[in-house]
């Protein structure tokens, strides 16, 4: 789905922008919107009852030979007495588990009487349960790799039925739930928000999806509590969840950085960012569209309501995420509704263009959602299958192209929906008109990109096989549309020298996900911490990606090899070993430099990053490598992009 621009007669294009994508893109722009779920009169029904099959049924007679013989009498006799002996040892097993594992916590921290994390090798081989008090009844955890996890803990009324499309209700304030459930089991983890994967293009996950997750080094809350990282996962606002295997916390990590982790999911895509005006008729329980912002709100609330019972202090969160959780970050530093609910951030490759009204959107989903729906109000809309309803958004669009579109060239006019809106209540503003005002500017923040970011998985299903010819005829058709000077330079810019004498360092692949990369991410995020560094009064800090892994990561459905968004994330919470066959010593030493960098910023507050030579910004940008060098970024290629109006073409939220 995309907004088409209409631009004025100086800038336009001949063939029409959509045209000109479906007749001259080289690969992927050239069937990317394929139909997804269609049938030829719109949507393709999905969960609907099959048709009534017949079902035949026989007989059989069974005859009863009344005449036992008495050794037959016997036999069956001795056979009934061993069976119910067998059932009373088997019931009362099952009651001393039930006694033992399921018992209902006391109303006081008798049961909570548990020793503070002295050392891993106590708990190493452990499995022990332990229950923490919250607002909403105790949570039973388990110790694990030196620590204590509490996994899946719900934080909000089920967003389901009635309740789709509002915002969520808090447990702490459903008395009746929190009766019902005094004692949560904290041992798996809870459903993911619904979501289309737009990898394998399956469905997955549950509408009943607010759980959150915490990972502590300590249960000690009579001192000082540890600092707190909550983890906003990322995904585009379109998937992903709280305990993505490699990509979340772990006992491990909490245990070696000494600090209490805390993920969690929030709703997504259509279900969780739909702007309707018909969805908003209650001003007390819906919202303008948002609602997965909302959803971290209330997660935020729980963490400073809760977590000091958990070893945390409430009074140190930083938050942390990619792409669309550096968004949302962002979208929370702009909202006073976030005021005092964390106290710095880490931004990793954000998304950073959200500036559409509610109105402007709703008024585009009206014509095309709700058409495609069949729905024409909104408790016909809160009926729907979850399925139809993504269906319904998608339209033709693949599920994968709101990503992909965004880490390829840009064409002129074509901008991805924006799905983050100014609901004129939790987002009252852009944020770049909220941090000026004196009270939302006053967080440390510690901001990356990645040199070549979109090599996770870049728009050309064929880059790796690319000539110099056919990189270059595809900049020329892509960035034609800004006029052939643009083209021209760029490919003067990022030329082909290197390339066209077959060195190793610089192929098609690196060039073009480098080119890609300055305008989607590296230059629109050193303008972002410009900004910032005018009106803050915080110290913030600045770092580009450069370090490359020892072999390719296969992060989804391509293989990086350069220095990919996530990289950082991936060395930081420690888990190379899922992504790569075999670390080496270079990628566990990135590893160490990445946990020191953010545990220094995290522990002093935003005030240091552990480094002399590391300045504030704009004073110095680090290389962030194995051995951290400062230079500038791109100065030449970010003044280019700018000039030439391709600033605007930045990744969106």
């Amino acid at each position: 789905m995309v907004f088409m621009i209409k631009l004025p007669p100086a800038l336009a294009m001949s063939p029409p922008v959509e045209q000109h994508r479906k007749d001259d893109r080289l690969s992927l722009l050239t069937n990317l919107h394929r139909s997804y779920g269609q049938s030829d009169n719109g949507i393709q029904p999905y969960g609907q009852e099959a048709a009534s099959v017949q079902q035949q049924f026989s007989q059989q007679q069974h005859l009863r030979n009344t005449n036992f013989e008495p050794e037959r009498i016997f036999c069956l006799r001795q056979q009934f007495l061993m069976a119910a002996a067998i059932f009373v040892v088997a019931s009362l097993v099952v009651f001393v588990l039930f006694v033992t594992t399921f018992r209902k916590v006391p109303n006081d921290d008798s049961f909570l009487n548990i020793d503070p994390l002295a050392g891993a090798q106590e708990f190493s081989n452990t499995h022990r349960q332990v229950a923490v008090k919250t607002s909403c009844g105790h949570v039973i955890g388990k110790a694990e790799d030196g620590a204590y996890v509490f996994k899946g803990i719900a934080y909000a009324t089920p967003p389901v039925g009635t309740r789709r499309w509002r915002k969520p209700v808090p447990l702490w304030v459903d008395s009746a739930w929190c009766d019902e459930h005094q004692t949560q089991e904290a041992f798996t983890f809870g459903y993911k928000c619904f979501q289309l994967n737009p990898y394998t293009k399956l469905y997955e996950g549950s509408e009943d999806c607010l759980f959150l997750n915490v990972w502590t080094p300590s249960l000690d809350s009579s001192r000082t509590g540890l600092e707190v990282m909550v983890w906003i996962h990322g995904g585009f606002l379109q998937f992903g969840n709280g305990n993505e295997p490699g990509l979340s916390p772990s006992a491990k990590l909490a245990r070696k950085m000494n600090m209490v982790f805390v993920s969690m999911n929030y709703r997504l895509y259509t279900l969780g960012f739909m702007a309707l005006d018909l969805l908003s008729d209650d001003i007390l329980t819906d919202s303008k569209g948002n609602y997965g912002l909302w959803d971290q709100l209330c997660a935020l609330q729980w963490v400073k309501d809760n977590i000091r019972n958990f070893g945390g202090d409430p009074r140190k969160v930083t938050l942390f995420g990619p792409d669309a959780g550096a968004a949302s970050i962002m979208a929370l530093m702009s909202s006073p509704k976030a005021q005092g609910l964390f106290h710095s951030a880490w931004l990793i490759g954000p998304t950073m263009v959200f500036n559409r009204t509610f109105e402007e959107v709703t008024t585009h989903n009206k014509g095309l959602f709700m058409q495609r729906s069949g729905c024409k109000d909104a408790q016909c809309l809160r009926k729907g299958v979850a399925q139809d309803i993504i269906a319904a958004h998608l339209g033709k669009d693949d599920a994968s192209f709101r990503i992909r579109d965004q880490n390829d060239l840009p064409i002129q006019g074509i901008f991805p929906e924006q799905l983050i809106v100014m609901d004129g209540e939790l987002l009252q503003q852009p944020p770049a008109s909220a941090w000026k005002t004196e009270d939302l500017k006053s967080i440390p923040l510690l901001i990356g990109s990645a040199s070549q970011a979109v090599d996770f998985w870049p728009g050309p299903d064929d880059l790796p096989t690319w000539t110099w010819n056919q990189y270059k005829k595809y900049v020329t058709t892509s960035l034609d549309s800004f006029g052939l000077q643009v083209s021209q330079m760029a490919l003067r810019i990022y030329n082909g020298t290197a390339l066209q004498s077959n060195s190793s360092n610089f192929t098609a692949e690196y060039l073009y996900t480098t080119m890609v990369s300055d305008i989607r991410q590296s230059c629109p995020v050193n303008t972002l911490a410009n900004q910032l560094s005018k009106v803050s009064r915080s110290p913030i800090y600045r770092y580009i990606l450069t370090e490359r892994p020892s072999n390719s990561v296969r992060l989804f459905n391509y293989s990086a090899k350069y220095s990919f968004h996530m990289w950082d994330l991936i060395a930081f919470f420690g888990n190379m070993d899922k992504f790569l066959l075999s670390p080496d010593q270079e990628d566990e030493a990135f590893a160490e430099v990445v946990q020191n960098m953010v545990s220094n910023f995290v522990k002093s507050g935003g005030d240091s990053i552990g480094d002399s030579d590391w300045l504030r910004f704009p004073k110095k940008i680090a290389n962030l490598a194995r051995n951290i060098t400062f230079g500038s970024i791109n100065k030449t290629e970010c003044k280019f992009w700018s000039e030439s109006k391709l600033d605007v073409y930045a990744w969106v939220s």
